[in-house]
């Protein structure tokens, strides 16, 4: 009993410790926070207008919303403030089949009900075939593709932004037409040779009463390869007019297919020298032939062509400034589509004598002409360049002037870029290639050396220069009695590569022409001796894997010398090849081709022209246009042994 209390005593006590016991009130506490208010969410809906079938689902995230007719939607999920959406269809709907379209499905949303996505359902209609048909050959390059659709077409809708024909290569330009329910294509002018075209035409094209295609349709097909026709007589012998040979014949082609050949002719007892040209109109033909030199008693020299993406023409060439015996100097003259023609004038005003001039012209129409300058016993590269609207400017030398130089290059790119590139003699240690480049924002730099290997002698430079601004030199190097053919390549913002030899057989080579395409992938070929015969040889560079194995090009069998290769590229990186070459069994010579295609290589070669005289077909010379069309011309002897310009035409 007594412990019981004591025991009571010391919890009483022991408790009053705790809680402050007596008759005194306890202390305030303080109230108690409020609860934080929840997020606020919003909805995502809109509007679905022209449903009649049933099944359509749309889908937002993981949350599917049944469609059952057309009015307003919305997703059951809300969202919080900022949160991401992207409303799509997970089922179309069925019976009848339609295809809807969602507007305005994807954002986020931003302190509101999200009530303006739009969901338009319309009937359907479908492909049906084409022509060519999907997976086609050997198309033929003027196709004019065709597509066939299970409704009519509504016109308004079936426009070049909604249907593309395109390659590698790029977009072709289109005329769109539609008849009932075939969509019919037009390109505006012939498709590039051995090429793959897609066609794809998207769902904006509806029918005339308003559906939709079921699914974009996209086919492709394959072109067939150009081939060369029959050679003919571009100028005629007029003994009346007191005409004499056309020789030394040169040629371009604009992207739509026109040409102009300039060649020139001797006239009069003096064989004073005239320059002729004659334009090709592609749909309607040769043109008359055009006299473009303006002299009396002066005599015209060297002369060269250029031409831009709408077809105007430059042509630059040398005359003697006083008579028929005088010094020359650079003239030029600029035909525009349209107008002809314009005046010749002088370009430079440098005393002396000019001669070996070479032209570049870019698709924008800028150009850059470079020729070899003599006065005394100095000599110069000079240069001068074209730009539309303005002329051309002042003529500069563009060499280090501290030895001898000749047989300029020059090549344009984008932007006002050049390059010029030329032989120079150093004192001691024989000729060596040397370039220049030009910027718009300095103009002409510091000449720089590009044979740079220190071995033999360097000789007979070829340029060549995409509109990136890549470019390949090729040359000639002699070392101990062997001519082999070297090459240095220029890349933006690297400069010259170190000179590597393109071929290194036993025989000797010379004559090497380079070409450049679109992606900077060169080709080089050229003449090399084997086994006492003249053979052509070529050699691909690409950025990734440099030089391939050269390669005999002239493989038909039917001539033993080889002659003056040229080469062009097409926009899809084929090329072609031409030569003259000697049929040893009859004294002829005629001119050959081969063609290169990157999937296949090098074709057999094959003659483009009958056989001229003794001393007969030679200097042929070769454009290409967009479309991969191709022109050759040369000087032919007939069989009055009078030289004529010949033409033929490969497409």
């Amino acid at each position: 009993m007594g412990h019981s209390r004591i025991v009571s005593g010391i919890v009483a006590l022991h408790v009053c410790g705790l809680v402050a016991c007596g008759g005194s009130d306890p202390e305030p506490q303080p109230a108690p926070l409020p609860l934080p208010l929840p997020a606020a969410t919003f909805t995502v809906g809109g509007t679905v207008t022209g449903l009649l079938g049933s099944g359509l689902i749309l889908r937002n995230g993981a949350s599917d919303l049944p469609i059952t007719g057309s009015g307003s939607f919305q997703f059951p999920d809300a969202l919080p403030d900022g949160a991401a959406y992207a409303i799509t269809v997970a089922a179309q709907p069925v019976s009848p089949e339609q295809r809807c379209v969602v507007t305005g499905g994807t954002g986020q949303v931003g302190g509101a009900d999200v009530v303006n996505v739009a969901v338009e359902c319309r009937g359907i209609f479908a492909f049906l075939s084409s022509a060519p048909a999907d997976g086609a050959v050997d198309v033929l390059r003027a196709v004019q593709p065709s597509l066939t659709f299970t409704a009519n077409l509504d016109a308004a809708t079936a426009i070049p932004a909604a249907i593309t024909l395109r390659s590698d290569a790029g977009s072709e330009d289109l005329a769109v037409n539609t008849a009932g329910a075939v969509l019919a294509l037009r390109p505006t002018h012939a498709l590039l040779p051995l090429t793959t075209y897609t066609v794809e035409v998207s769902t904006d094209v509806l029918s005339d009463v308003g559906e939709m295609l079921a699914a974009p349709v996209t086919l492709s097909f394959k072109t067939r390869d150009g081939a060369w026709g029959k050679a003919e007589p571009l100028t005629d012998y007029d003994v009346s007019a007191g005409g004499l040979n056309a020789y030394a014949p040169r040629v371009v082609l604009d992207p739509a297919g026109n040409a102009t050949v300039l060649w020139a002719t001797e006239r009069g007892l003096l064989a004073k020298r005239e320059l002729w040209t004659r334009h090709y109109l592609a749909g309607t033909g040769w043109q008359a032939p055009v006299r473009i030199d303006e002299t009396v008693l002066e005599n015209t020299g060297d002369a060269v062509l250029g031409v831009d993406a709408l077809g105007a023409v430059i042509a630059v060439w040398v005359q003697t400034q006083d008579n028929l015996l005088g010094e020359y100097s650079v003239w030029s003259k600029r035909f525009e589509p349209g107008s002809g023609w314009g005046p010749a004038q002088r370009i430079e005003q440098q005393a002396g004598n000019s001669s070996l001039p070479q032209l570049a012209v870019h698709a924008d129409g800028t150009a850059v002409a470079v020729w070899y300058q003599t006065e005394g016993t100095t000599n110069s590269i000079m240069a001068n360049r074209f730009v539309p609207g303005s002329g051309w400017g002042a003529a500069v030398a563009i060499d280090n002037a501290s030895s001898v130089v000749f047989r300029p290059q020059v090549a344009v790119g984008d932007g006002g870029h050049a390059i010029a590139v030329w032989e120079q003699y150093l004192q001691g240690a024989g000729n060596d290639i040397f370039a220049n480049h030009y910027a718009p924002s300095g103009g002409w730099g510091t000449p720089v050396r590009v044979s740079t290997t220190n071995v033999g002698t360097a000789a007979g430079p070829a340029l060549a220069m995409s509109a990136a601004g890549d470019a390949v030199v090729a040359w000639q190097q002699n070392n101990a009695g062997t001519r082999f053919t070297a090459a240095s390549n220029y890349r933006v913002g690297a400069g010259w590569s170190v000179p590597a030899a393109v071929e290194t057989g036993a025989g000797s080579s010379d004559l090497a022409q380079v070409a450049i395409d679109r992606a900077g992938n060169a080709i080089a070929v050229w003449r090399q001796a084997i086994n006492g015969i003249l053979h052509a040889h070529a050699s691909r560079h690409t950025k990734s894997g440099g030089w391939s194995i050269p390669e005999r090009i002239n493989t038909d069998g039917s001539g033993d010398g080889v002659f003056y290769p040229r080469l062009g590229f097409d926009r899809s990186g084929n090329a072609l090849a031409v030569w003259f070459q000697l049929q040893v069994l009859n004294n002829r010579y005629r001119v050959h081709s081969s063609r290169y295609i990157p999937a296949r290589g090098w074709s057999m070669a094959q003659p483009i022209a009958d056989e001229g005289g003794f001393i007969g077909t030679f200097t042929p010379r070769i454009a290409i246009d967009d479309a991969g069309n191709a022109l050759a011309v040369w000087e032919q002897l007939d069989t009055n042994q009078v030289a004529r310009v010949m033409v033929n035409r490969f497409e």
